[in-house]
């Protein structure tokens, strides 16, 4: 049997298929505070984990060393914790591949996910942008902006050999192809891909779109009828506000503190639809907190609206456990998920995903022949692959080790040009949000000078809106944005020297 075949055969036997996922990050916390000892609470962790089905049956656990590292406990407590949960009959060891969550558990079947419309006035948010003369990106020697990706990240070679490997089946999918997305891709994204931030999706409530942007798209058409009232961060991204207002329905800007959307400021009726980036917003770069989220949960649930959960920097921690997708802690299905993998295999791979409570995914199925464009079939069939192979963690891996040396690079280059600067979003993502002191001039000036230094760079004023009086700390004359994901560790320091120099010119 061919190895593509062997994938299909292997991703198509749904649940019950053994699982070979390796999870690179448990979403388990330790609360130091706690009388309980930490082996304990990890010990705990992990069998709820099991138990919920978060973490399936034949996944394997990061090394011990790893867990260590991502907890900031001694390896011994690691250890100590998986010989525990083996001798209970949750976990198993092999002396060559590492520690498995058993096939049979003890306990009784391990929950898996449980299988109105929208009701949802036409806003009127401009944007107000003051005119700039600016570089063309060929003359730009040094990129901060925010969407720019260093393409050496991509498995460039991996992927030329899946393409190569792939294209016979063509005429396979010559004709009709689901408009939801290929079942072996839908199958993967289950298994190998929801797992990382904590989730449990089913091929079901799994759809394949473009890019998340797409994905929200499908959603504001499918969901939300004209006139509805859509709750947005303030500021939020311009191209999530233009899908919606596309959709005919009218933007409620919400504002942000330092732990993310406002839930308080929300009206308690009327809302159909909220939209937050809770991993890693955007632009300001804050991650909501634990408590935040689930008092917006609270919210949706009392107010009967739902949630668009834009997670596409989730994979991008850096610092401590990954916090819990909204969606992996929605109890009430409210919440709609959106991720796309461009950030970690490359922007030339068009491919995301959404899933979405059994009820929503009704609609959105009935939509997505007439209102997604489609990712092509061989991509979906590579992405599958790729997905499905070990070559995924480590590759995932290594991209997010050099995004989180090159946001240190970054911030120590700040740091050290400037004194003592105002960043957010260090613990997430691919970009920090710097608030820039008095002494400088507003930052379209500095966005000139910039550019004419060969400095692309991007502000509140490039992609994001719409600022209110409730944000003072959002002034989008005192705010700019670095991304690092574009630029290696040297050429950032020398980029932010440059800017620096160029601003005190």
């Amino acid at each position: 049997m061919s190895r593509c075949r062997c994938l299909e055969a292997n991703i198509g036997k749904g649940r019950d298929a053994p699982v070979t996922a390796r999870m690179i990050q448990i979403p388990v916390s330790i609360n130091r505070s706690a009388d309980v000892p930490m082996q304990e609470q990890l010990e705990a962790g992990i069998r709820e984990l099991i138990k919920q089905g978060t973490i399936k049956a034949g996944v394997r656990l990061p090394a011990t060393r790893a867990l260590s590292q991502q907890l900031g406990v001694s390896r011994n407590t690691v250890k100590n914790a998986y010989l525990n949960l083996m001798s209970q009959g949750y976990l198993y060891s092999s002396s060559t591949s590492g520690t498995f969550v058993s096939q049979k558990l003890p306990d009784l079947a391990i929950s898996a996910l449980a299988e109105d419309e929208l009701s949802l006035p036409k806003a009127d948010l401009t944007i107000d942008r003051p005119a700039a003369v600016l570089a063309s990106p060929a003359q730009q020697k040094y990129d901060f902006r925010l969407a720019s990706i260093d393409p050496t990240i991509a498995p460039e070679r991996t992927w030329r050999r899946l393409l190569l490997r792939h294209l016979p089946y063509r005429s396979r999918h010559a004709g009709h192809v689901d408009s939801a997305g290929l079942a072996i891709l839908r199958e993967a994204i289950g298994s190998r891909i929801s797992p990382l931030r904590g989730m449990s999706v089913s091929p079901d409530n799994t759809f394949i779109v473009c890019n998340d942007y797409r994905g929200i798209d499908t959603v504001g058409h499918a969901l939300l009828r004209p006139g509805a009232r859509v709750a947005v961060e303030d500021p939020c991204d311009t191209g999530l506000a233009y899908l919606l207002e596309r959709a005919g329905v009218e933007l409620l800007p919400i504002p942000l503190d330092d732990q993310g959307l406002l839930v308080e400021a929300l009206p308690s009726q009327g809302v159909a639809l909220v939209c937050v980036s809770p991993s890693h917003q955007q632009p300001m770069g804050m991650t909501m907190s634990l408590e935040r989220r689930r008092q917006l949960l609270d919210w949706a649930s009392e107010s009967g609206a739902y949630i668009l959960e834009q997670d596409t920097y989730g994979e991008f921690c850096y610092d401590d456990s990954p916090l819990p997708s909204l969606f992996s802690i929605d109890s009430d299905d409210r919440v709609i998920y959106v991720n796309s993998f461009s950030a970690w295999i490359g922007t030339g791979a068009r491919v995301g995903y959404l899933a979405a409570p059994p009820l929503v995914s009704a609609q959105i199925a009935k939509a997505m022949p007439y209102l997604n464009p489609g990712t092509s079939w061989l991509d979906q069939r590579v992405t599958a692959e790729f997905i499905s192979s070990e070559s995924l963690f480590g590759h995932l891996r290594r991209v997010r080790q050099t995004f989180k040396d090159r946001r240190d690079a970054l911030a120590a280059a700040i740091k050290a040009n400037t004194g003592q600067p105002t960043v957010l979003g260090k613990k997430a993502g691919r970009h920090l949000a710097w608030h820039l002191p008095q002494n400088l001039p507003s930052v379209m000036e500095l966005k000139r000078r910039a550019s004419a230094a060969g400095i692309a760079l991007a502000t509140l004023y490039d992609f994001y809106r719409k600022i209110g009086p409730a944000n003072s700390g959002c002034d989008p004359d005192r705010t700019v944005f670095l991304g690092y994901t574009a630029m290696p560790d040297e050429k950032l320091q020398e980029g932010v020297a440059r800017l620096v120099e160029a601003w005190r010119r």
